[in-house]
């Protein structure tokens, strides 16, 4: 018996594309291609997805049967999701998960994340654009509410802002899993040790303790990798003055392939405040998957994950802290080697297949 499962996305799945949001839909997609022998997508704008749902429903009336439908949402509101943000389409997703509902189809969705309910979007977001926005995130809410088997979310954290009333459970990101560990490169003493760090820049991405703190310790080299025009605009704003051992570059996809290589440690120093407490990005994951131990801080979901896994170091939003590991680090280096190995177990772990994986675990015994 053939295993099918339907993934649906309201919105086009991109594929070429680096950003994080677009990276998880894409490696989920393919986790499940690989473990079943059917996927059947809903994905696209508003038309391509009614087409697709129509087809749906005429499979399953005939006879097909699914596992399950596992979706993603959007960043934005479903309703928003159209070239033009227009709400052509208002009841497409209920409809949708309605069908499933009533024929027996478990669903799970992963709720991608809730800014909306932070300080952070009101600053971010016009005060009009909100007036629309926020009545449509609730929407969404209410339809999972209703329909939603599983609710999967970064990180158990975030449960406590989403108010569904359902099961929820952690779905963090994953890991390419595809490198062979044994053939990975072989770090070599060097005389400054090589930290790397790959994001956004400014706003709770704020790497001025970072700077300032590598700064302080020569016997270290730092190589930021973000977009040139979010670089261009954080240094106008802090005007802090980078030195001489921080290198920034512009990369992406296999374009960082040279930097992860010649990296001893991944950085994620940044502050534990409101909603970086219950982040899980996907930085961590590739930085797993390339074996650098990371140093992150302490009270958050990422710092609970390094410690919990032995993967790093959690330490204090501090900078004399964040010297004091570095100059340790720097006078014990195997620490860095021992850390690393335990990386190897926990990468294999954490790979989009074992996320895959545990979606249908779930979803099958109910």
């Amino acid at each position: 018996m053939q295993k099918r499962c339907v993934y649906h996305v309201p919105y086009p799945i991109k594929k070429e594309s680096n950003a994080a949001s677009a990276i998880r839909p894409r490696k989920m997609l393919e986790a499940f291609q690989r473990q079943f022998d059917e996927v059947f997508v809903i994905s696209g704008y508003g038309n391509e997805r009614k087409q697709r749902f129509k087809e749906l429903r005429k499979r399953v009336l005939n006879g097909a049967s699914y596992e399950f439908l596992y979706s993603e949402n959007s960043t934005m509101p479903n309703l928003m999701t159209e070239k033009n943000h227009m709400p052509y389409f208002p009841f497409l997703e209920r409809d949708i998960f309605r069908f499933c509902k009533r024929h027996g189809i478990p669903i799970g969705l992963f709720y991608r994340d809730v800014y909306w309910r932070f300080p952070v979007y009101k600053q971010k977001v016009a005060f009009w654009k909100r007036c629309i926005s926020l009545p449509l995130y609730h929407y969404d809410l209410a339809i999972y509410n209703k329909y939603i088997d599983i609710l999967y979310l970064p990180s158990m954290e975030m449960g406590k802002y989403v108010p569904f009333e359902g099961k929820k459970k952690p779905l963090p990101p994953g890991n390419e899993g595809k490198r062979k560990y044994n053939e990975m490169p072989r770090k070599q003493r060097k005389r400054q040790i090589e930290l790397f760090y790959v994001g956004g820049i400014g706003g709770e991405y704020d790497v001025s303790k970072l700077i300032e703190g590598v700064g302080e310790c020569k016997f270290t080299h730092l190589t930021i990798c973000c977009h040139e025009d979010q670089w261009k605009k954080w240094l106008q704003e802090s005007s802090i003055e980078v030195p001489d051992n921080i290198k920034v570059v512009h990369e992406s996809g296999i374009g960082l392939k040279k930097y992860y290589d010649k990296a001893d440690l991944g950085m994620l120093f940044f502050s534990a405040a409101g909603y970086r407490k219950m982040a899980m990005p996907v930085k961590l994951f590739e930085y797993m998957e390339n074996l650098l131990p990371i140093v992150a801080v302490s009270g958050c979901e990422v710092g609970e994950f390094v410690k919990e896994n032995d993967v790093g170091w959690a330490i204090n939003f501090d900078k004399k802290d964040f010297v004091s590991l570095l100059s340790d680090l720097n006078e014990n280096r195997e620490k860095i080697n021992e850390k690393r190995q335990k990386l190897i177990d926990t990468a294999e772990k954490n790979t989009w297949d074992a996320r895959a994986k545990k979606v249908f675990q779930d979803l099958r015994v109910r």
